[in-house]
């Protein structure tokens, strides 16, 4: 799970469960949990899931705008990690962005 957020989708709508930080309709949405909630939540017969990867079968139970919407949710992690990410940009073994890489 990324950090304390978790995707949830209930069987039916219903009222959201803890702190909705994204919401797409009244049963699906992205809620931040604490480790308790989330234990009750993947044990409550109202959750049809809860966590980060839902299988393949719920995610074709649902409506088109919910399918869009956990596909995107789902797309936050998968972001390329690039060389040298989150260094200075004057950093050792890197090139200055303006500087060519060999004189030419």
């Amino acid at each position: 799970m990324l950090d304390d957020e978790a995707l949830v989708v209930l069987r039916d709508a219903r009222e959201p469960v803890g702190e909705v930080v994204h919401q797409v309709s009244a049963r699906v949405f992205v809620a931040r949990l604490d480790e308790g909630a989330y234990d009750l939540l993947s044990h409550d017969p109202r959750v049809a899931f809860i966590g980060d990867q839902p299988p393949r079968d719920i995610i074709d139970g649902l409506e088109d705008q919910e399918r869009l919407f956990v596909d995107g949710w789902l797309a936050r992690g998968k972001q390329t990690r690039r060389i040298g990410e989150g260094l200075s940009w004057d950093a050792e073994g890197m090139t200055p962005p303006d500087l060519p890489r060999h004189p030419g």
